[in-house]
């Protein structure tokens, strides 16, 4: 999965005491993070989706990523709604220039696809996708390697293996990860990526 970190800017930190509120209280640790402690035993998930879609039916998910403030909702829009509705909206739908976690409807909303792309602001201040400059660095890189994504039955475990900025061209739009091909073509490029920010 493609986490997108370099595309868009914003600077206020949204309201994060009510997105608590979506977390079962016996999974979390005394600074309200996901306990994220691996266990032998089937994992109870973490996130309350019941409650969540009581409040917005378009949320699909949860992502977190340890040690960054990357800890939210990830939404997708409806059918009638536009497709970059969360760009500058809250979970609740209201207003905000922060916007929201989500993806796109090009992409399925189990996370089934071959890439799926997250989209989210960059923020100043660490909040929404900001704090994924953390990854410049290179112990930070190598000591964080795991994002975790909840759905509805699932929880989802990803190793980060590359992080580096992109240019503006839509991921989705210009590799073809219907074909083999395609998506070799794609990994090759994450491993060998040219950032366009020097020291990235």
């Amino acid at each position: 999965i493609l986490v997108s970190s370099g595309f868009l800017v914003a600077n206020l930190l949204p309201q994060r005491n009510s997105l608590d509120d979506f977390k079962n209280q016996d999974n979390q640790t005394g600074k309200g993070n996901l306990n994220l402690t691996p266990s032998k035993n089937l994992l109870e998930n973490p996130i309350d989706f019941v409650k969540l879609k009581e409040q917005n039916n378009e949320i699909i998910g949860w992502i977190q990523i340890e040690n960054t403030l990357v800890d939210y909702p990830i939404l997708q829009s409806s059918p009638e709604t536009d497709e970059d509705f969360y760009l500058n909206h809250e979970m609740d739908k209201r207003e905000n220039k922060n916007g929201a976690i989500y993806i796109q409807k090009i992409n399925y909303s189990d996370f089934s696809d071959r890439n799926t792309l997250i989209y989210g602001h960059n923020t100043v201040n660490g909040s929404m996708f900001g704090s994924l400059k953390k990854f410049r660095t290179k112990s930070f890189f190598e000591e964080n390697d795991t994002i975790k994504i909840y759905t509805p039955g699932h929880i989802l475990t990803y190793k980060i293996y590359s992080a580096f900025i992109f240019d503006d061209r839509h991921i989705l739009a210009t590799y073809d990860f219907t074909t083999d091909e395609g998506f070799r073509e794609f990994i090759e490029m994450t491993l060998n990526p040219e950032s366009k920010v020097n020291n990235v």
